[in-house]
């Protein structure tokens, strides 16, 4: 049971309200064994209670989760529900078929608000977890306790657990402000304290109160009463949000909210590509000059950063986040006397001055000026006395200063303040070399701070250590040590430069590395390389890792022109042929080289399950057939180990070529896990029965395809997840729609109709091709309601196809919708653009389908 305060709830979004627990059909969604439409993800509305908590009656147990509303004021229930998809998540995710639900606490209403936290700010919030049993429910809880009100005819079941022990504590039952009952006791967290009351009057509501041992009320409950808003101040349904429009009615607000967002989330070269589309509408705005300067900063893109940010800061001279970015592009290009007029403009804004004095501390370490760069710390430290950073240089700065006794003894002092400190313990002379050797990046960062101050040596010292083994449980998979870690030794390689001494031996070294699991991501990691390919510019490793440095900022020419020049060098590295292809593809356009380049990846690296998904994805562009993906597809090594999602592409692919027995061969003796928001082998397994059955039928042998329409939902031996879950895919338009087809070529008119008319009738957007095209089947047809409906649709899935989840999918609906419409060359271009996202929801094979006009798709 869904224990929460609440009486309404809101959807993801914000985009509807809904009564609690009772939803519109009249279900009562806080019992799990209700949830028989799919998941329930919901979020407390219109309650300022500061707990929430689940309960299960068969085991008289429960969770209840408490923080204070005033620091902690959202709630949201997660239940995977008790459809079949549901049923089928509890056997993927427990051993036993048991369910879990999810009671998570938040800042903002909904998950999709976030709030940016900037350097050196922090959000302080306590939230509690506590055990509660044997008390029938949870009507409130807190840091004392929780407590269950009950009614049991005409009387009153209370039920208390303590969460710490309580001498002298006092019970009461209150009638307003009559005392019915009171009792003074000792309570203990282990034991439960119950007690019936009858009670006098039935139609009344009753107060239960805890009391400590001082008379401080700790744990008080009035039956069904919480802090609640007025109903009136509640407006049930769709909600009015601001849209923002497609980009062709986007004002600069608009623009600048979407990227905003897109950099909340993570994705900053989304979030690049939307300010240069803006900057293209409203070339003067400086917001957006601001913006697109600090993300290309960001993505360490300095040289297009700095022409953006000079002219913001020829506008407005006073802004010290401008100036700081300003000063951060100088420096990237090589500006260092100009990027310091910019730090020291920043440093003079209270908000950047932290910052900003950093910097210009690092520079003038960098110039041997030690004694200026401890005096800049100094600044820092006054606007930000808490910071780690700045106490490390701090401390750093000390020693290079030749006070070694001060830099140990500060550091260990500090080491009691910020223990996880990795930079503080090499200060202080104990390095935990353990936990530097299971992450190779952990000594990259120690080495780079170093580098950042002119202290060479110093780096040298972390970067040419014998770092320990680890077990295998303490690293991530497939990481070496790292000594064995490419990007360490070019960097050793790049200090030993920098003090004057040779970098040879280290640049061959670092050379004969693998690459594997290696990403380059720092100025330090790419100065470092492009020092090596300086000293030899056949180095295939430094090509190969420069390359990904450029790519993950989206310099894809920059990129192209390393992966080429170690390809062309023959290096037989992992994940280059894979990362040349999807750069040829993506950005290029080049399919054919890129399919030359996947093929090469499969020679090479035949293990990489990005050599297949590409190739396959090139060749379905290209127009090559089914029969040709499928020879592509079989070249990886061992079938019986191939990923899943390889499988599923081999099984469609296969079924598509018209070999049905071969598709069908790869779902035995397999495990299919399950994925979030990923497919479900059932829906596979459906689509290639419903291709078998309707090539059945379009060659004649209908006797055969009607057996197997009849049968296609049937357990199968040996299929474990044919056993249950099939109903949601058996009872899919998409199933009907294949079915009425086959119905149809078999002069079953009468069942084919009627199924063309059950999916005529479902106008979801998902469903809307399949819809038009059964209703051009029916007597009742009428095409200026089925235009409209269409290119109203259109216009919904473009939209959606231009946000974040499934893009693959809403692109395929665009385009099938646009096929629908007659528009069959913007239709079949857009078909194409399919293969270029990542695949959901079998996106890829009903676009081949689309793509060759198999099955009679729209």
């Amino acid at each position: 049971h869904i224990q929460y305060p609440m009486r309404y709830a809101a959807a993801h979004g914000f985009a509807e309200i809904q009564t609690w627990p009772l939803e519109a059909s009249g279900k009562d969604l806080s019992i799990i064994k209700n949830q028989t439409d799919g998941p329930v993800s919901l979020f407390v509305h219109g309650s300022r209670e500061d707990f929430m908590g689940i309960w299960n009656p068969h085991s008289n147990t429960g969770t209840a989760h408490f923080a204070r509303y005033n620091e902690l004021p959202a709630k949201k229930i997660w239940s995977w529900g008790v459809d079949a998809d549901g049923l089928d998540w509890r056997d993927a995710l427990s051993d036993d078929n048991s369910a879990y639900a999810e009671v998570q606490g938040g800042l903002f209403r909904n998950q999709e608000t976030y709030s940016f936290l900037q350097p050196r700010q922090h959000i302080g919030f306590s939230e509690y977890w506590m055990p509660v049993r044997e008390i029938g429910g949870i009507s409130r809880a807190n840091l004392a306790g929780a407590v269950n009100l009950e009614r049991k005819n005409d009387s009153l079941l209370i039920s208390l657990n303590v969460n710490q022990k309580f001498f002298g504590a006092t019970l009461r039952l209150l009638d307003g402000n009559k005392e019915l009952f009171s009792e003074r006791r000792e309570l203990q967290p282990e034991k439960t304290w119950t007690k019936a009351m009858r009670l006098p009057d039935s139609n009344r509501k009753y107060t239960f109160e805890l009391k400590n041992r001082d008379g401080a009320v700790v744990l008080k409950q009035t039956e069904n009463e919480y802090a609640w808003m007025d109903d009136s101040q509640i407006k049930l349904g769709p909600q009015a949000n601001y849209v923002i429009p497609p980009e062709k009615f986007r004002t600069e607000d608009d623009w600048l909210q979407t990227g905003d967002t897109q950099e909340l989330n993570g994705d900053k070269l989304a979030a690049m590509a939307t300010y240069k589309k803006a900057l293209q509408r409203f070339p003067t705005s400086f917001a957006l000059h601001k913006a697109s300067g600090r993300i290309l900063c960001s993505l360490q893109r300095f040289e297009e950063a700095r022409d953006l940010l000079a002219a913001a800061q020829a506008r407005n001279t006073t802004d010290g986040e401008l100036s700081y970015y300003l000063g951060m592009a100088l420096e990237g290009v090589g500006k260092d006397s100009d990027a310091l007029d910019a730090y020291e403009a920043a440093a003079r804004m209270p908000q950047y001055r932290a910052s900003a004095a950093l910097r210009i501390a690092q520079w003038n370490a960098r110039q041997g000026n030690f004694r200026e760069a401890e005096n800049f710390v100094a600044v820092s430290l006054a606007a930000a006395p808490d910071d780690l950073r700045a106490l490390e240089m701090q401390v750093a700065l000390d020693g290079a200063l030749g006070d070694a006794q001060a830099e140990k003894k500060q550091a260990e002092l500090l080491l009691r303040r910020f223990p996880l400190s990795a930079f503080l313990r090499e200060e202080a002379g104990v390095p935990d070399l353990a936990h530097l050797a299971a992450d190779p990046s952990r000594v990259l960062n120690i080495a780079a701070q170093y580098a950042r101050l002119g202290l060479f040596a110093k780096a040298v010292n972390v970067l040419a250590r014998d770092y320990p083994g680890v077990p295998s449980d303490q690293h991530e998979p497939g990481v070496r040590p790292p000594q064995e870690n490419p990007l360490v030794v070019y960097l050793l390689g790049y200090c030993h430069e920098k003090l004057g001494e040779s970098g040879a031996s280290d640049y061959a070294r670092a050379s004969k590395l693998s690459t594997l699991y290696v990403f380059p991501s720092t100025s330090e990691e790419r100065a470092a390389l492009e020092a090596a390919l300086r000293f030899n510019d056949k180095d295939v490793t430094a090509h190969s890792l420069l390359g990904t440095w450029f790519f993950a900022r989206a310099k894809s020419a920059d990129a192209l022109r390393e992966w080429q020049a170690a390809s062309e060098l023959h290096a037989r590295i992992p994940a280059l042929d894979a990362s040349l292809g999807w750069a040829l593809l993506h950005e290029k356009r080049d399919t054919a080289s890129a399919l030359t380049a996947f093929e090469n990846g499969i020679a090479t690296d035949p293990r990489n399950e990005l050599n297949y998904s590409g190739a396959t994805a090139t060749m379905a562009i290209l127009g090559k057939s089914a029969a040709q993906r499928v020879k592509v597809l079989e070249r990886f090594p061992d079938l019986t180990t191939m990923p899943v999602p390889l499988v599923y592409e081999l099984a469609l692919n296969r079924a598509e070529a018209g070999d049905f027995s071969g598709a069908i061969s790869l779902f035995q003796n397999r495990f299919f896990g399950r994925e979030e928001g990923g497919l479900n082998v059932r829906q596979v397994w459906i689509e290639v029965r419903l291709m078998e059955m309707l090539a059945l039928a379009k060659s004649g042998r209908c006797g055969e395809a009607l057996a197997e329409a009849k049968t296609i939902g049937q357990p199968m031996e040996g299929l474990p997840f044919t056993q249950n879950g099939l109903e949601p895919f058996l009872n899919s338009p998409r199933t009907d729609y294949l079915l009425a087809q086959a119905y149809d070529s078999c002069g079953e008119k009468t069942e084919s109709l009627t199924r063309f008319k059950k999916v005529a009738a479902d106008t979801e957007l998902s469903n809307l091709s399949l819809a038009a095209d059964s209703a051009k089947r029916l007597d009742s047809y009428d095409r200026n309601k089925w235009t409209e409906l269409l290119e109203s649709g259109l216009a919904k899935a473009e939209e959606q196809s231009s946000r974040g989840n499934s893009k693959a999918w809403w692109t395929y609906l665009a385009a099938s919708l646009r096929m629908s419409l007659g528009q069959n060359e913007l239709g079949q271009t857009a078909l194409r653009d399919v293969f270029l996202l990542p695949d959901t929801r079998m996106a890829h094979h009903l676009a081949r389908l689309a793509l060759v006009g198999n099955l009679n798709l729209p």
